[in-house]
This record gives structure tokens, C-alpha cells and sequence, in this order.
């Protein structure tokens, strides 16, 4: 295991370090409500694009630009990370 940035991750044989992989990051136009959890948040994506695409991030924000919360489909599922952006 190593660690970066406070995360443990994977090493591969290789020795490199197995990450989730992001080919296009959207930003959503209207704002978030951060009480939503990741089914909540993954229904607005749907609504929007019709599916998850995989290794896509999409970034939301709440009304006053001060969090925010990105869910990432890594091909497999998906992760919903928060930020508060103080």
C-alpha cells in the first residue's frame, strides 16, 4: 500500500499506482442540494444524459458556491465526493 495524500492506494506489479481514471469533467449549470446522496445526484445524470458515462466526472455546487460534491462513474459504480469550498 502507499500513501498519497492522506489516501491509501494500490500498487499494481507494475508499480504504479491504480487510480479512478477521468476522460471529461462536466460542471452542472443549476445548483445542488448537498443533503442529496449519490442516488439522488446519479438521477440528475440521468435525467440529463440518459446514463452514467463511464469515467466521467460531473461537478455540482450548491447556491452559494461554497460546496461541492463531483460524482465519478468509474465503469463499475460509482463514487460521490464533497468538498466545502470555504
Amino acid at each position: 500500500m502507499a500513501c498519497l495524500g492522506g489516501r491509501d492506494l494500490s500498487i499494481s506489479d507494475s508499480g504504479t499506482a491504480r487510480i479512478i481514471r477521468i476522460d471529461e469533467i462536466w460542471l452542472a449549470t443549476q445548483p445542488q442540494d448537498m443533503r442529496a446522496g449519490p442516488v439522488t445526484v446519479l438521477a440528475k445524470v440521468v435525467k440529463v444524459f440518459g446514463t452514467a458515462r463511464p469515467h466521467c466526472a460531473d461537478l455540482f455546487a450548491n447556491r452559494r458556491g461554497n460546496r461541492m460534491k463531483v460524482l465519478i462513474h468509474d465503469g463499475l459504480g460509482v463514487w460521490l465526493y464533497w468538498s466545502s469550498c470555504i
